[in-house]
């Protein structure tokens, strides 16, 4: 396998981080009637970024192929040969593995001076993209991160393992915001309603200490940027149905029925 990268047009791009992943997945089945060893068609700030990066890491194939005796008159040289797909609105560029932290640096490096935007396939993460609307995610065991819904969806599913939390102190809790969204002190998050911790000859006599704590309902909370609303709903499948809505809206849901905690 190879260390991926591609640059691309940010403004060509869906503005929506969910919409740029399909798009990221169709413009990647390669179907535009183009050679795609070729700069012809690309825009003109991306071919300036394959200029400067070929100075580095040289193509192995295309116009742009150094020949065999170049390219592999040192194992260094060879280790920079980099396969690259370029397409009007994007070059897709993939890196041997023992280059991929200096390919990473050089890439970003670049795409700053070019103004194009980059985007690491292995990690999900984009860089110099500030106009694309970013869904991010927070829970007990990461701080935040990019994550499109399918990554959300996992950590509703483990909302109640013991493995996450087991009372109110030592609790899961899983937060979802957006980012470039003019939005960013808003916020949806979820917290199980653990059940009250047993007293000491419960704990003595009781069940055992590695029994799961039951979840009867779970907490959700709108942040609206001036007050936080709470509500219970009695399944993670209602969890879901709340987040999926927020998510892919980017609207809060009506809270009118809510409960008013009072912070601020």
């Amino acid at each position: 396998m190879s260390f991926c990268l591609m640059a691309f047009d940010a403004i060509a791009a869906p503005q929506f981080y969910e919409d740029f992943l399909e798009w990221f997945s169709a413009q990647t089945e390669w179907t535009e009637e183009r050679d795609y060893d070729s700069l012809d068609g690309t825009t003109e700030p991306l071919a300036a970024w394959f200029m400067e990066m070929k100075e580095t890491f040289p193509p192995m194939n295309g116009p742009y192929y150094l020949g065999d005796d170049k390219s592999f008159a040192d194992e260094e040289t060879e280790q920079c040969l980099t396969d690259y797909a370029i397409a009007s609105g994007l070059i897709y560029g993939s890196f041997a593995w023992s280059v991929a932290e200096e390919a990473a640096e050089t890439a970003a490096k670049l795409a700053a001076k070019h103004q194009v935007a980059l985007f690491n396939p292995q990690t999900g993460d984009l860089i110099h993209c500030d106009s694309m609307v970013l869904g991010a995610m927070r829970t007990e065991r990461h701080d935040d991160k990019i994550v499109a819904w399918e990554q959300i969806e996992r950590e509703i599913l483990t909302l109640d393992s013991p493995e996450r939390g087991r009372s109110h102190r030592d609790n899961a809790f899983i937060t979802i915001f957006f980012k470039n969204n003019r939005t960013d002190e808003q916020f949806m998050q979820c917290i199980p309603d653990y059940p009250q911790q047993p007293g000491f000859f419960q704990r003595l006599f009781g069940a055992k200490k590695n029994t799961a704590p039951a979840i009867a309902s779970y907490t959700v909370e709108v942040g609206t940027g001036e007050k936080i609303y709470s509500t219970q709903v009695p399944t993670k499948e209602h969890v879901q149905q709340l987040l999926h809505a927020y998510y892919t809206s980017r609207q809060l849901p009506d809270t009118t029925s809510w409960q008013d905690t009072g912070i601020i």
